[in-house]
């Protein structure tokens, strides 16, 4: 899984080139609320050049493709164009229902001419009816491991002001994570915070996303990927938690005890399979930076 997530309008190549070496594990070439009305065609285009143009040999950034929603003139144009063999995976927004990913599955697989082409499908849900039929609208979808909290839409939805740190995304960010799980999905990632000079802001609230389930945040400018890279990888402390917590573990079940004692508490199957995850994401993240550098790379498209 992917821990930040960089937008840059595809309209801008040089927004696209800084995304491409900004540090993000993915940056996603916008063609939607990033272009300007006017510019959808033009942009379109452009990104379509500037995939062809990447040398893909070199470590980068997971890229993904943001399409316009299904409810606009440019969402066919869209999957017919930009589909290419080397983007992990392609953002629908506003997706309100199953049929909207089908179509857009099928539309990439003709583009790919093949069945049997590797890329993600990630759903943007931004209002309640998404939500609330999240399990129904990804039945049966292959290609899609994760959904993305779109924030803005969904407080415009519910006619509140989102307050950067606040409590507005409390419950759509717990429901999120919880119907996610109902539906065999990945953790959600969350959405954008606005507010990008506010470092301690974006801290409390990965803290809160992190707490309520989710896992990865979208990033608006290249000074958020720190901080969120760091508040998704397990910190040393936690590392050493999750070693002393496996040992108490193995050791009471080697004496015939289903539960051990680690720091002063109790260890139970739960706390350790905690614990065997903490110590395989900080492995991911290490043989990431290890292979192409605290910035992470492209993973395949179905992880």
């Amino acid at each position: 899984m992917y821990r930040s997530y960089l937008f840059s309008p595809a309209s801008d190549t040089r927004k696209m080139e800084k995304g491409l070496a900004s540090g993000a594990d993915a940056v996603i070439f916008d063609l939607e609320d990033g272009v300007a009305p006017s510019q959808k065609d033009a942009a379109r285009a452009n990104l379509v050049e500037f995939l062809e143009s990447i040398d893909w040999s070199k470590p980068h950034p997971a890229v993904f493709v943001r399409v316009n929603g299904a409810m606009t003139p440019w969402f066919h144009r869209d999957l017919e164009a930009v589909y290419h063999p080397q983007v992990a995976g392609y953002m629908i927004p506003k997706v309100e229902s199953r049929e909207t990913l089908v179509t857009a599955e099928a539309a990439l697989v003709r583009a790919a001419e093949s069945e049997d082409a590797a890329f993600q499908l990630i759903p943007f849900v931004e209002s309640a009816h998404a939500l609330w039929n999240l399990p129904a609208i990804v039945q049966g979808q292959r290609r899609v491991p994760r959904v993305i909290l779109g924030g803005e839409d969904f407080a415009t939805e519910l006619g509140i002001r989102a307050v950067p740190g606040g409590l507005s995304y409390v419950v759509p960010r717990g429901l999120l994570a919880l119907l996610s799980r109902v539906a065999g999905l990945e953790p959600p990632v969350d959405t954008v915070y606005a507010a990008f000079r506010d470092e301690a802001g974006l801290r409390a609230e990965l803290q809160q996303a992190k707490e309520l389930g989710c896992f990865g945040k979208l990033a608006i400018h290249p000074a958020q990927i720190e901080p969120i890279n760091e508040a998704f990888t397990p910190s040393d402390d936690d590392i050493a938690w999750a070693r002393r917590v496996l040992e108490a573990f193995d050791a009471s079940l080697a004496a015939g005890r289903g539960a051990g004692k680690a720091d002063g508490a109790m260890v139970e199957k739960p706390i350790a399979e905690r614990a065997r995850r903490i110590l395989a994401l900080a492995e991911a993240v290490a043989q990431r930076q290890a292979r192409h550098g605290p910035g992470g790379a492209k993973e395949g498209s179905g992880t």
